[in-house]
């Protein structure tokens, strides 16, 4: 019987193909899991893909890890001037932080920008419910405020009519 050999040539030539089509595999993997991830869907939560909608997150993550963490500086960082003063005159001055802090995590539904306003929809790790927060771009930086809702409400036209119109 004569035995059939394989030259060291074609054993190398078949590692090679093989390894060049494990890595056509692996961008072709890669290429879809990218287009996966950045892919959004109408109706559904997406990870922050602008960096308005990565400062609204940090921002609202921020605001929710002072609150839960005691830190009024932190809070009070996050807020509108008008917002803030107000803040300042009723939090507790003699307030000390949480050591060691809790890291609070929070959910983003929905993001929805309305230069320069935006409506954040929101559940902290340590809220039961979604709620909706409202921030404003003042100096190019974004700012939880009170009134937000109903400016941002103005500027897109869906503002309810008021008793006098």
């Amino acid at each position: 019987m004569a035995g059939v050999r394989i030259s060291r040539r074609s054993r190398t030539g078949r590692i090679v193909a093989g390894g060049a089509l494990v890595v056509v595999l692996l961008a072709a993997l890669a290429l879809a899991t990218s287009t996966l991830a950045t892919t959004r869907v109408p109706g559904e939560a997406s990870a922050a893909v602008t960096p308005d909608e990565a400062e609204l997150t940090r921002l609202i993550t921020d605001y929710w890890n002072g609150v839960e963490n005691n830190d009024n500086a932190l809070v009070a960082a996050q807020l509108c001037p008008e917002d803030r003063e107000m803040y300042e005159q009723e939090s507790d001055p003699d307030a000390v932080p949480v050591d060691p802090r809790e890291e609070v995590t929070v959910d983003i539904a929905e993001i929805r920008i309305v230069e320069p306003y935006a409506a954040i929809r929101q559940t902290p790790s340590i809220a039961t419910r979604e709620d909706t927060a409202y921030a404003q771009r003042i100096d190019g930086r974004w700012l939880l405020c009170l009134d937000a809702e109903a400016l941002m409400q103005e500027a897109e036209g869906t503002a309810p009519a008021s008793p006098t119109d």
